[in-house]
């Protein structure tokens, strides 16, 4: 049976068969509100029923009208315009599991009529935690188009999407949401996401920005000012992912205003005066900057992901860590541009005092194996690292037992050392031998073999316990 759209010139019958009076034309704009006004009698056609279906055509109410309305609908579906039939599935599904995660994405949703018919949907059942946009297709989408009422237009490309994701803002950002993700996009003007992340709630926890090539033609600029403001509205601690953006040296530059407490972002620091002084020019901080910041602000980012990002060298993460190394919680800089150096800066930041570095991922960065033995070495003495992911680093030394594997197995022994966890790889032929050489270390050993370097990333990333 199709489902059509209210219009003013057809009369609707209810699941019981009897005629009700015309639809005024305003039912014909507000296709997500006909669930609550037909519910609560609020609406003008004096409905008595919890859900009403509409003919295609009035002469269509005959007798074979009983068999289909046989079976009582749920009283919680809603009669849809445009929208696919796999979002009606969804939508379906939705009714009878209230989701946690909500993943915007193709090919299950198609349209811009599809993305807002589920968020309305879930917005009435105020589950979701976890908000994701994307991917979604670049291929132009078409739907049948019933009815003669006011329609959305198709979503034929990300940033259709994210408008509408920019549009329906008041609906999810008053969520209780703990991670928001967007990535997958080819986005060709980012202004919209940024304007976007303005409306993040306070709840959140985590931010995914993936994927995106955040880091050509200073895309990334706009995104990181309007996670800026958020300040104002107590958004901190958060874990910020901009994995495999294309970023550079000059874009990491311009996450430490993000790392910093508040109360140092106008001090003396050079290093850091450019990159905020840009980020304030920015077209999306010009505006809505009343207040003045606490002293004891928090910084807005204290866990970093800026993986799969190979122009990022040790020169940007020098940086990072110098400025926020005694803040961050977390970071991961798997898959980027690190070299030896990169090993002398990281366990530089490990030795420091104040340094509260809990969890560090440094897959396959090119630390060598002298790098792998430096970070190790101040890992153990660190106060507070606990996991420590050097997968894909040093791993093809000739004599890997002698030069790696003894000095590491006996650096484990610091009994002040609080490393609970190392994860590091090891030639396939003396595997057998390593296992044995750190059977009775204080922190558990995770070896991988060459082979597998490629198979096992995500299991390293943040994700070991």
């Amino acid at each position: 049976m199709k489902v059509w759209g209210l219009k003013p010139s057809r009369r609707a019958t209810d699941i019981r068969g009897t005629d009700m009076p015309s639809v005024p034309t305003e039912h014909t704009r507000l296709p997500f509100k006909l669930c609550t006004e037909f519910t609560t009698g609020a609406c003008p056609a004096r409905c008595t029923a919890k859900c009403c279906v509409f003919s295609e055509v009035a002469d269509e109410q005959s007798a074979s009208q009983s068999t289909k309305h046989s079976a009582d609908p749920s009283p919680q579906s809603v009669v849809l315009q445009n929208v696919s039939n796999s979002c009606r599935s969804l939508l379906v599904k939705m009714q009878r599991d209230p989701p946690v995660d909500l993943i915007l994405a193709t090919p299950k949703l198609t349209s811009m009529s599809d993305v807002e018919a589920v968020l309305m949907q879930a917005d009435q059942q105020d589950s979701v935690r976890s908000l994701s946009v994307g991917p979604w297709g670049t291929s132009c989408f078409s739907t049948c188009c019933a009815g003669g009422g006011s329609i959305s237009t198709v979503c034929t490309s990300a940033d259709s999407l994210v408008q509408v994701v920019q549009r329906t803002a008041p609906v999810w950002s008053k969520w209780q949401l703990r991670s928001f993700c967007v990535c997958d996009l080819a986005l060709r003007n980012v202004l919209a996401l940024a304007q976007v992340l303005e409306m993040l709630p306070e709840s959140l926890q985590a931010v995914h920005l993936c994927r995106m090539h955040l880091g050509v033609e200073g895309r990334l600029r706009d995104c990181l000012a309007a996670l800026g403001l958020c300040k104002f509205r107590k958004l901190n601690r958060i874990r910020l992912d901009v994995a495999e953006n294309n970023l550079q040296d000059s874009d990491a530059d311009m996450l430490l205003p993000l790392l910093m407490p508040t109360n140092q972002w106008d001090s003396g620091v050079t290093a850091t005066d450019k990159t905020y002084s840009e980020l304030q020019g920015s077209s999306i901080c010009a505006s809505d900057r009343s207040g003045t910041f606490s002293q004891e602000t928090k910084p807005v980012v204290t866990k970093l992901v800026v993986s799969g990002n190979p122009l990022v060298t040790a020169s940007s993460v020098s940086r990072i860590l110098g400025f926020a190394g005694t803040r961050l919680e977390e970071l991961d800089v798997s898959e980027c541009n690190l070299g030896s150096a990169g090993g002398y800066v990281i366990s530089e930041c490990l030795r420091k005092p104040d340094c509260v570095l809990r969890s560090l991922s440094a897959y396959r960065t090119g630390l060598g194996s002298s790098g792998v033995l430096m970070i190790i070495s101040s890992a153990v003495q660190s106060s507070s690292l606990q996991l420590l992911n050097l997968v894909a680093n040093g791993q093809h030394e000739s004599r890997w037992l002698e030069s790696v594997g003894q000095s590491v197995a006996s650096e484990l022994q610091n009994p002040a050392g609080r490393l609970r966890v190392l994860a590091m790889s090891c030639p396939e032929r003396q595997i057998s031998q390593a296992r044995n050489l750190f059977q009775d270390t204080r922190a558990r050993v995770i070896l991988v073999p060459n082979e597998q370097n490629n198979y096992n990333r995500s299991l390293f990333q943040g994700h070991v316990h």
